[in-house]
């Protein structure tokens, strides 16, 4: 069998093409939360980047995000209310305060704060203490299933 440079660029083409396909998305990979305790952290970091899909990742595609009298279940109602958070251009810090885990779920307990700008220029200031549900996925990562950012609905 006889070597042809141009077979191997299209084998090597056709390989990188397999490979990268069933790869997930470097993006959702690199911001992805291995720990529920890192969940804060990685949601905290998708608001600051001002990114709605990074911030969408942080979540099951059915999860339910509610503050008192307002729940948002699945992304596209999700990501109403986040395009509203991010236009406030904000800056947002969180902590794990406590995990209480069994397999594939987790109760977790954190604090945060959060400033922004509104429509009119005003300084936003908010800070709670909030209550997420979190599920394991089949890639090992962890994704909010309830977040209750005031800790109650």
């Amino acid at each position: 069998m006889k070597f042809s440079p141009s077979a191997a660029v299209a084998a090597l083409s056709c390989t990188l093409l397999i490979s990268c396909s069933t790869m997930p998305s470097h993006e959702s990979a690199r911001h992805a939360a291995r720990s529920p305790e890192q969940l804060i952290d990685v949601f905290a970091a998708a608001v600051n980047s001002g990114d709605i899909e990074r911030v969408l990742a942080v979540y099951e595609r059915d999860a339910r995000l509610a503050f008192p009298g307002k729940p948002y279940v699945g992304h596209d109602a999700i990501r109403v209310n986040i395009q509203d958070l991010l236009s406030q251009k904000p800056t947002m810090r969180g902590k794990t305060k406590s995990v209480s885990q069994v397999g594939e779920l987790a109760l977790l307990r954190s604090e945060w704060s959060y400033t922004g700008t509104g429509p009119k220029g005003e300084r936003i200031e908010l800070s709670g203490e909030s209550a997420e549900l979190a599920r394991r996925q089949p890639d090992g990562t962890w994704r909010y299933v309830i977040d209750l950012p005031m800790g109650t609905e």
